[in-house]
């Protein structure tokens, strides 16, 4: 049962991934964060710094933390979904490919959304 949870949720996952993604190019989404508030910008660009090291449970967790940010502009938050679809697409194929790194981030991020 609790596999079937598991694929369900991570399914759910690549639905919302690839069905979101807009295209926003990496730079345009850093150039979006150029002008947010000291905090928020340092919790963008620790995300970015922990998905280039593709510790994906740190950047999706960190990414996740900005999504109730109430300063953030449109442009930033599209940015900020185009950039968490991106990541978790990318999480989800290294996992595919047999990544345990990658496995092991997506059952983190399970267990932290179910909190």
């Amino acid at each position: 049962m609790k596999r079937c949870k598991w694929f369900v949720s991570m399914m759910f996952v690549a639905v919302i991934a690839v069905g979101c993604g807009r295209g926003v190019s990496p730079s345009a989404a850093n150039k979006a964060f150029d002008t947010a508030p000291p905090a928020v910008k340092a919790t963008w660009e620790k995300a970015m710094a922990a998905s280039q090291t593709n510790n994906y449970t740190m950047s999706i967790a960190l990414l996740r933390s900005l999504r109730t940010e109430p300063s953030l502009t449109p442009k930033q938050r599209e940015a900020l979904a185009d950039t968490t679809s991106s990541i978790t697409e990318k999480m989800m194929d290294a996992a595919n490919r047999g990544d345990a790194d990658a496995k092991k981030a997506m059952e983190d991020l399970n267990a932290l959304r179910g909190r």
